[in-house]
């Protein structure tokens, strides 16, 4: 639409590279699990985090969990959303709001029930990035003017919250407690 707008470029190419780097942590988590099983499917990610210590199982899901931060937008990993939302078209950024993110938390809770590891430091790390995220999100979408970006910041709230519940979840599982856990 507005591609000669250098704000436009410039929100365009930090997308661009914030979904690489993504794809990047992404693709060499799943090579670490071909290397180790020979296997690119779901399963042989349950098989790896099954025969290797808890530490390994826990490096294979923070590379999991980098990559899908990214595309769901937790801070510190959010840089794409704020230049992105105002830059593109309103119907682009319900899609980006709706949708684009969502599937990064989708990611997230996917490799979760796949890798079986240390759940209540696993909880707890996502707990601290959650609890960043919708801090963060809320305090700069209160001094926004431009509707997108405040659209921006408030979806960094929503992960930010979302991701609360993923973190309490996983405590709960690693310590067996079900009130955490529903």
């Amino acid at each position: 639409f507005e591609h000669h707008k250098h704000a436009t470029l410039k929100a365009g190419i930090n997308f661009l590279i914030q979904s690489h780097v993504s794809i990047l942590f992404l693709t060499v988590a799943f090579i670490w699990v071909y290397y180790r099983t020979d296997s690119y499917d779901f399963n042989s990610i349950i098989l790896f985090s099954e025969n290797y210590p808890t530490i390994i199982s826990f490096g294979l899901y923070l590379f999991f969990f980098i990559g899908f931060a990214i595309k769901a937008g937790f801070v510190p990993f959010h840089t794409w959303l704020p230049y992105a939302h105002p830059a593109s078209p309103s119907h682009i950024s319900g899609v980006m709001s709706g949708v684009i993110i969502k599937i990064g938390i989708f990611g997230i809770l996917r490799m979760l029930l796949l890798i079986h590891t240390d759940f209540t430091v696993l909880g707890s790390v996502i707990l601290i990035f959650s609890v960043i995220s919708g801090v963060y999100g809320v305090m700069l979408a209160i001094i926004q003017h431009n509707i997108k970006t405040l659209l921006a910041y408030h979806s960094i709230e929503n992960i930010g919250i979302i991701g609360i519940g993923i973190g309490l979840g996983t405590i709960g599982i690693g310590e067996n407690n079900s009130t955490l856990v529903l």
